[in-house]
């Protein structure tokens, strides 16, 4: 089964269908709420669109799902990095996008409507970085008419935001907590640490 889908999107809308109604017990199945069956895993092509530390171990986990996993080069490059597929053919091939991203100036709005318009019908946007680098309004128009079919962010909108005012079946929200491990705290703590010591050495380190 696609992983995407089923994580993403039907855990989701299966839990609040078997604990608000008697659908299963009457019927005995949900499968009919699946407009076709959802894809395997060999049959998705995954575009991360930002290789840093998470992108690569997104690249990883995909692969060893039998995954195709392509990189978006930098939006509007002309000369294409090693390893790279241009943004706009990536964006068009991809059954899944994933933004990985850091937010900048540069990067707001990345994807926007012109990108959402290229997309397949049946895409999963994932957005695990930050908001405002996948256009709100654009996402919420692009879900309603049903130009993609579905998205993800990791990152709750202000309450007065549309994807919260908006009744949207097919999208997720998470609360951005993967920095609240044990480890991620202890790492922040030890580059804390290495950073003081560097620069009282003066050797200063992650400099900005």
């Amino acid at each position: 089964m696609d992983w995407i889908v089923f994580f993403v999107f039907s855990r989701v809308e299966m839990h609040s269908r078997c604990m608000s109604t008697d659908e299963y017990a009457t019927r005995g199945t949900l499968t009919h709420h699946f407009p076709a069956p959802p894809r395997s895993c060999s049959a998705e092509t995954v575009v991360i669109v930002g290789y840093g530390f998470l992108g690569k171990k997104i690249e990883l986990l995909a692969k060893a799902l039998g995954m195709k996993v392509l990189i978006a080069d930098r939006k509007g490059s002309r000369d294409l990095r090693e390893g790279r597929v241009d943004f706009d053919i990536a964006i068009k091939r991809a059954s899944v996008v994933i933004v990985t991203i850091a937010k900048t100036s540069e990067t707001i709005n990345l994807i926007d409507e012109r990108e959402m318009c290229m997309m397949r019908k049946d895409v999963i946007v994932i957005n695990v970085s930050r908001g405002g680098i996948v256009n709100e309004q654009a996402l919420i128009s692009a879900l309603h008419r049903g130009e993609i079919g579905g998205a993800a962010t990791d990152e709750p909108p202000a309450r007065n935001t549309s994807l919260l005012i908006e009744n949207i079946p097919n999208l997720t929200v998470s609360t951005h907590l993967a920095w609240f491990s044990g480890q991620t705290i202890q790492n922040l703590q030890n580059l804390l640490i290495q950073g003081l010591d560097g620069y009282v050495k003066g050797y200063p380190i992650n400099t900005v």
